[in-house]
């Protein structure tokens, strides 16, 4: 079970990450492209 958790966490990060990069790419003036 512990891995399953883990692989999921992984994968949501790397969603999430990938989300922001994506924002951040389609909105430049966004205030949280200087987080």
């Amino acid at each position: 079970a512990s891995h399953t958790w883990a692989g999921h966490h992984r994968l949501y990060e790397m969603a999430v990450t990938q989300l922001l990069q994506v924002l951040r790419g389609e909105q430049p003036d966004c205030p949280l492209n200087s987080v």
